[in-house]
């Protein structure tokens, strides 16, 4: 399994496919990890390719096991070179490939699509756009699912976590200047990659220029944690990127918490999973609280659709489905 450190979500898949009793060998798929190193990865890979397949070089030679599946989760360095090289040093592998973020924002990927057995993507559009792909949403952990209703333990109305980017900002500004007016509790947890990151956009775009330094996280939050601001939160705010149009891993955490959502992602109510009860999108433009949302009770989901969403669910999709 090749996977960029994603909010520790890669070792949540390759422990369960432990616990499922599958032999897992999980690499980072990124040679490095720097800023800097991040940025070129999506912006200009192609500067890094003998890097690149130098170090899947290293990662394949070392290997001694023949795999059913190599899978890469994201699969920003996934070049072709680098595919190619793996079908040679696994030929029986079934090379798997799940998108979590859109084409648009990779779009180098596009050239080794044709080299994968199996491609999925969280993204609607791309699957859309792409008949190679086939479309797959996300997942919830199983904690989310063990969290307790919302009425017995809630102490915070409207709840964001996340990393800022995009209008994210000035979105919250404006709900939380309407939250405060009509006496909601509210709680941000704003992540910034870097305090690099933090100060050039501080200086580069006004509108992060009323970021208190003190308001910004450079560390994120560990599962736990996020379990118990979820578990104590009426609603969670999801504003999904610009150029993606498939739902954010917050979306269906909060769906697999039983936690009311407000979201941006207008694609949302295609979903099955969406019930104007506990979903509400809200104008990214002009965003207005619904008060009679936030204080009503949230409505009890289909269990079968619940369960379509849970990591073996996804899991079973990914590696079994045809």
């Amino acid at each position: 399994m090749f996977s960029p450190q994603f909010f520790g979500y890669e070792k949540e898949i390759a422990n369960r496919l432990r616990e499922l009793e599958a032999n897992v060998s999980l690499h980072d798929e990124r040679p490095s990890n720097t800023f800097f190193i991040k940025v070129l990865i999506r912006i200009k890979p192609h500067l890094l390719k003998k890097w690149i397949i130098n170090y899947y070089n290293r990662i394949l030679n070392k290997n001694t096991k023949e795999f059913d599946y190599v899978f890469f989760f994201k699969g920003e360095t996934a070049i072709p070179e680098v595919i190619n090289l793996i079908k040679i040093s696994q030929p029986n592998a079934k090379v798997i490939l799940y998108l979590i973020d859109s084409i648009a924002n990779y779009p180098h990927l596009a050239t080794s699509l044709h080299l994968f057995h199996k491609i999925l993507s969280f993204d609607t559009t791309d699957a859309l756009n792409y008949k190679s792909l086939d479309f797959r949403p996300l997942f919830y952990l199983n904690e989310y699912s063990t969290i307790q209703p919302a009425n017995s333990i809630a102490n915070i109305d409207i709840l964001f976590i996340g990393t800022i980017h995009s209008d994210r900002w000035r979105f919250l500004e404006d709900i939380k200047h309407q939250a405060e007016r009509e006496k909601l509790t509210i709680y941000y947890y704003l992540y910034f990659q870097s305090p690099i990151i933090f100060f050039i956009k501080k200086i580069f775009n006004k509108q992060y220029r009323t970021i208190p330094i003190t308001d910004a996280r450079f560390n994120s939050l560990s599962k736990p944690k996020v379990l118990e601001l979820i578990g104590r939160s009426k609603v969670i705010i999801d504003i999904q990127h610009p150029k993606q149009s498939g739902l954010t891993i917050r979306s269906i955490e909060v769906f697999g918490a039983r936690r009311k959502l407000i979201t941006t992602n207008s694609n949302i109510e295609g979903y099955d999973l969406f019930n104007k009860n506990n979903i509400c999108v809200i104008d990214r433009l002009n965003p207005i609280i619904d008060l009679r949302f936030v204080k009503s009770e949230p409505v009890k989901e289909d269990s079968i659709i619940f369960n379509k969403y849970s990591l073996d669910s996804w899991l079973k999709d990914v590696f079994f489905a045809s």
